[in-house]
């Protein structure tokens, strides 16, 4: 935190850096049974001025805040997993301060994984993985191929990989630190 315009008395602004993550994304169920895997959970949306932001962005401008003002501060739960059989998790909630957001990383499926923050990762063949959030996150992993294994979770770092095998899940992407 830096004082600007600062007195002895009078403070008038501070420039403050932030970080501002959302909940994940519950991964979604699978059906041995049915030869039907369940994919990760997308990491929540990654912001930060004092960085690398979500998708390996470049960091964004810190934020002057003003002493003795209100500030709302949301933070995202993280989302459920798929109930028993072949369902999609819960998109997790958004995070928000400072007037920045970052949204909720997307349900791991039984089919396509869902977009958000990050992506969630795909079910079984031939589905894909959800859609990263431009300066948030990265996408699910996709299975294209094999059956009873679902794509891994995007990360804030790395997309969810690849369903590597049957009944093998692909591996979630990296975070960022």
């Amino acid at each position: 935190v830096t004082a600007n315009n600062a007195g002895a008395e009078n403070i008038v602004e501070f420039e403050v850096d932030y970080l501002v993550i959302a909940g994940g994304g519950g991964g979604g169920s699978g059906d041995p049974a049915s030869y039907d895997g369940g994919g990760g959970g997308g990491a929540g949306g990654y912001r930060t001025s004092g960085g690398t932001s979500g998708g390996n962005s470049a960091e964004e401008s810190s934020l002057i805040i003003t002493p003795q003002q209100p500030y709302n501060i949301i933070i995202g739960a993280g989302g459920s997993g798929g109930p028993s059989g072949v369902n999609p998790g819960v998109q997790g909630s958004d995070s928000s301060a400072l007037g920045i957001t970052s949204i909720g990383g997307g349900y791991g499926a039984g089919g396509d994984g869902g977009n958000g923050g990050s992506g969630g990762g795909a079910g079984s063949s031939p589905f894909i993985g959800g859609s990263g959030t431009i300066g948030q996150g990265t996408g699910g992993g996709r299975n294209y191929i094999y059956r009873g294994g679902g794509g891994g979770g995007g990360g804030a770092g790395q997309s969810g990989e690849e369903a590597p095998g049957v009944y093998v899940g692909g591996n979630g992407g990296n975070g960022l630190s």
